[in-house]
């Protein structure tokens, strides 16, 4: 549900391959894991860096528009990729939770960024596996 819930958000459409949030299955250990960005800074720090390791590792970053942001009042990095974005996928390697990717739809890389602060996600989670409290992680 939280999958389409972002996808009809996000895109106007109902598929789970286009929602910035997703479950995966892991066979080895029997779990359905989420792939959702933490937002939290502290915990994607890059070494000897105080921006997040998504951030840090875009060529792209010291350009006038770079094409990932990050905004340290509500800790939400967003993604705005544009014509200029090589799509390399460094911001995708080098998330330590899997949050970025490529929406096979829409060919272009999406994550989460909270919905503005009201994610969708959350609100139709009836297991409270995915939650949101301002200041806190988002999973």
């Amino acid at each position: 549900m939280c999958e389409m819930a972002c996808s009809v958000a996000k895109t106007g459409k109902f598929s789970s391959r286009s929602s910035r949030v997703w479950i995966e299955t892991d066979g080895r250990i029997g779990k359905d894991l989420p792939h959702v960005c933490r937002q939290n800074v502290k915990a994607c720090r890059a070494p000897g860096s105080p921006l997040p390791r998504c951030m840090a590792a875009c060529p792209l970053l010291l350009e006038p528009d770079p094409p990932i942001s990050w905004d340290e009042t509500s800790g939400v990095v967003q993604l705005r990729p544009r014509r200029s974005c090589p799509e390399c996928l460094a911001c995708a390697e080098a998330c330590r939770f899997g949050a970025i990717r490529i929406d096979p739809a829409e060919g272009r890389l999406v994550k989460c960024d909270l919905c503005g602060g009201d994610p969708e996600c959350v609100k139709v989670c009836v297991t409270e596996a995915i939650r949101h409290e301002r200041g806190q992680d988002h999973a």
